[in-house]
């Protein structure tokens, strides 16, 4: 949607929400060599350390595969998540690894899209990995290519993907910053909410109720029975690497908040745990969400909008979401700033809409600030911008309705220009 501000109005109101006693929490300085928490709603940073230093992630980019897969799978017709997939003779070598994150997997068995998905969330499962990235781009290359693809689209120009694994070749592994893994894991979250489904399982059973059921124990430590159990963990995934250590990427939800923590370079696999519990710990104490407005709501911080063509003088706008916001808890509650921008392909260069107008309607786009304080939010997330709609439907006047209007018009404006010619002469 192209948006230009030719309708702008700010107005600083004050949040209706309850004024907080409690002081805001020091930023922690984490132990790791970049990390980064972020709201997993909007993407917006609540705290970054070195987070747009790029190093060598391992595992963790089984995340951007598992999306690439995902996202793939669904746009095509003959593919569900129930679908076969093959495993090629280089996927089946790869399984009987059990040095690395693995199930053994077999050619003469039919495995299914959200096993093999499991078993990657859950055992961070090298032959199913690469199983998944050959269905969907033919040749792992290829997969590749898409990945990079992926990661373009969303902004980012900074990383190196070297196969779809994580696995270290010669000395290398994929490699990105906190940042793009919290974008990687933002998309996925959002996307497909239901991959937490997986992610959250502690344990599992690959192929249950077969000769060839395996036991499956999460890596993600911070899972309840975990030794760093913490509640309302959730995923995601850790990683690591030879170069640059040990890493994890986490969610949690906690009362409808949830965040998003990058973790990355570590000394040690404990460490990463250790280091993502202060973090979630800072931002929950740190941060609220509020919901600053609701759908449906009437958008009364915009000037009216005019309508022509029809018996309705003017456009009747509301919230086309819900929008919340994360804020410092802090003594004073902040205030807010709204910009109202239009939809210019509706608008057309015009000051007024053109009936008819579809309920629902995208007019234009609302974006909300913090008065005085300064919000960073993660390219290619929600950001504060939530869209204003036409609430019901403007429908088109007759023709002679709208002839009788151009013809009342034109005697005003010439009425009007009569008068301002005597009011000029006399005067």
């Amino acid at each position: 949607m192209k948006l230009n501000y030719l309708f702008v109005i700010l107005l600083i109101t004050s949040f209706l929400f309850p004024q907080q006693s409690q002081a805001q929490s020091t930023e922690p300085t984490i132990d790791a060599i970049s990390a980064i928490s972020i709201d997993s709603e909007n993407g917006q940073v609540l705290m970054s350390q070195n987070a747009d230093e790029m190093l060598q992630v391992g595992s963790v980019s089984k995340l951007l595969s598992v999306y690439v897969a995902l996202k793939t799978i669904e746009a095509q017709d003959e593919w569900t998540r129930e679908s076969i997939v093959p495993i090629s003779d280089e996927a089946y070598q790869l399984s009987q690894d059990y040095n690395i994150g693995n199930v053994p997997l077999r050619q003469d068995y039919n495995y299914t899209v959200n096993e093999l998905v499991e078993a990657v969330s859950i055992n961070l499962a090298n032959g199913a990995t690469l199983a998944l990235a050959e269905m969907v781009g033919e040749t792992e290359a290829d997969f590749v290519k898409m990945m990079e693809t992926q990661l373009l689209e969303w902004g980012v120009e900074e990383f190196n993907l070297i196969n779809s694994t994580g696995l270290e070749d010669n000395g290398e592994t994929n490699a990105f910053s906190a940042e793009v893994a919290a974008i990687i894991a933002y998309h996925l979250v959002n996307d497909f909410p239901d991959y937490l489904d997986y992610s959250n399982q502690a344990e599992a059973v690959f192929t249950p109720n077969t000769d060839d059921a395996i036991d499956m124990n999460n890596y993600n430590q911070m899972l309840n029975g975990k030794p760093y159990e913490r509640e309302n963990v959730l995923g995601l995934m850790p990683g690591s690497s030879e170069q640059d250590g040990n890493s994890f990427v986490g969610y949690s939800n906690e009362d409808e908040f949830g965040i998003i923590t990058v973790v990355l370079g570590t000394e040690d696999e404990d460490t990463r745990y250790e280091e993502t519990d202060r973090l979630m710990d800072y931002s929950y104490s740190a941060y609220m969400k509020e919901l600053v407005v609701s759908e449906g709501q009437p958008t009364t911080q915009v000037n009216t909008i005019k309508v022509e063509g029809s018996f309705e003088s003017e456009a009747e706008l509301i919230y086309g979401e819900d929008m919340s916001l994360v804020v410092p808890i802090i003594d004073t509650a902040p205030r807010l700033e709204y910009k109202f921008s239009i939809n210019e392909a509706l608008f057309e260069d015009r000051s007024y809409l053109v009936a008819p107008v579809e309920q629902g309607e995208v007019v234009g786009e609302m974006t909300i600030y913090g008065a005085g304080t300064e919000f960073t939010y993660l390219p290619s997330t929600k950001g504060n911008h939530v869209p204003v709609v036409q609430a019901e439907p403007i429908e088109e006047a007759a023709w002679y309705v709208n002839g009788w209007h151009s013809f009342s018009n034109g005697v005003s404006n010439t009425w009007e220009s009569t008068r301002r010619f005597f009011v000029d002469l006399f005067n």
